[in-house]
């Protein structure tokens, strides 16, 4: 009897823990869906021709941010861990409100909201920091891919 009952323990542990890694996984596809919701209202409102920016984790997000998740910048955004904050990261290395990015249609604006490091292809960003297609913008310890997008292609800009 007690060997049964080990089993049944063993098996409710094994479905708890599938039970807690699919709750993660839908917390992490709603943000990313949101996301992807607030930019499709954003490029109708700004038209078919219009260019976004697409920021891609490429490394330093441990297991809650994974490599490869993606984030978009039509106009303005403020990047940070906040509420308030347009791309939010759940890092400890990332300040609440960490920088802000303006997309000027050919260029990525960048300038530091805190004291927190952030740099543009090694270079620490300043009051008004250019990044363009290809750079890297790391947010703390986090990186990213900068790239520009056509709206209307879905697809990498040429630079």
């Amino acid at each position: 009897m007690p060997r049964q009952a080990y089993e049944v323990a063993a098996l409710a542990v094994r479905y708890a823990l599938a039970l807690l890694a699919g709750v993660t996984l839908l917390l992490v596809a709603r943000g990313t869906v949101s996301q992807f919701l607030r930019v499709v209202r954003k490029r109708r409102a700004l038209g078919d021709g219009a260019l976004s920016v697409q920021l891609t984790l490429e490394a330093g997000g441990g297991e809650a941010l994974p490599r490869g998740l993606t984030f978009f910048v039509e106009r303005e955004a403020l990047i940070g861990s906040g509420r308030s904050c347009d791309i939010r990261l759940g890092h400890p290395s990332v300040a609440k409100q960490h920088a802000q990015a303006t997309f000027t249609g050919h260029e990525l604006l960048l300038r530091p909201v805190s004291d927190s490091p952030a740099t543009v292809s090694g270079a620490p960003i300043g009051p008004r920091s250019i990044a363009h297609h290809g750079d890297v913008l790391s947010i703390g310890e986090l990186s990213f891919r900068v790239t520009f997008q056509a709206a209307e292609q879905g697809g990498e800009e040429e630079a």
